[in-house]
């Protein structure tokens, strides 16, 4: 699994959205910025995230509900396929993406460290 090679694949024809992605210990969160004039403003920003712990991709809904302005027709349907299938790509590498994330938590590399340690001592 490459997450980034990967992801991007999905935005090969698409000249309107810029890509963010952010690992932590507990979740992978990938960002669309819907920003067509290439002016890197972040107005429109649809976080997507995979949370290992509930083993689910989703959007915020208090981050979904803050992006939209009185005068925004939503998303279309190129938009939605985007989202989609990013969402499909987090749930079918739900394992990949999780032991990827552990390996960023300190207790899992210190853990990770003292087992090779020991290892080394037999």
């Amino acid at each position: 699994m490459n997450l980034l090679k990967d992801i991007k694949k999905f935005l090969k024809d698409d000249n309107e959205h810029q890509l963010k992605i952010e690992i932590d210990g507990w979740r992978v969160r990938v960002v669309l910025d819907y920003d067509p004039s290439n002016e890197y403003e972040e107005n429109m920003l649809i976080p997507i995230e995979f949370d290992c712990m509930e083993q689910f991709a989703f959007i915020p809904h208090d981050e979904l509900i803050k992006m939209y302005k009185p005068n925004d027709y939503g998303m279309d349907a190129h938009e939605i396929s985007i989202i989609h299938n990013i969402m499909k790509y987090l749930e079918s590498h739900s394992d990949e993406i999780c032991e990827l994330c552990e390996g960023l938590l300190w207790e899992d590399r210190k853990k990770n460290k003292k087992a090779e340690e020991e290892k080394c001592d037999e």
